[in-house]
């Protein structure tokens, strides 16, 4: 069985924590910090996918690829039941982006570390 993995922005340390499912389960992860963290939009999961180095994707990363001319960077996120990544610069790229994210992107930092990873990068 897959491991559920998800992490918490703590804008307070300005540190990411991880968790997994169990740890979560058996109340290793205060509830109120927790409740919290939801309401605040700050709990992200982890795709199941590995950027092109074998780092995990969560979502809030940014992805960056540093070979291609049309797209620089994208952001995961989760809507409509499944893990999207959504193209800076470039509406044509989606699907794209979908079939090769995890051979040519890495992940670069999250939109909570870091908002200005969105903003394009210049070649």
């Amino acid at each position: 069985m897959k491991t559920l993995k998800f992490r918490i922005y703590d804008g307070i340390k300005k540190a990411m924590e991880y968790r997994d499912m169990e740890t979560i389960a058996n109340l290793g992860w205060p509830l109120m910090e927790a409740k919290e963290a939801v309401q605040n939009g700050k709990v992200m999961m982890f795709t199941g996918l590995l950027d092109r180095l074998g780092k995990e994707i969560y979502e809030g990363d940014v992805l960056e690829n540093k070979n291609c001319r049309y797209l620089n960077r994208a952001e995961c996120y989760f809507e409509d039941g499944s893990f999207q990544f959504k193209a800076s610069g470039c509406n044509q790229c989606d699907e794209y982006l979908c079939n090769n994210v995890t051979r040519e992107f890495e992940v670069i930092g999250s939109i909570y570390e870091n908002q200005e990873l969105l903003k394009e990068s210049k070649k």
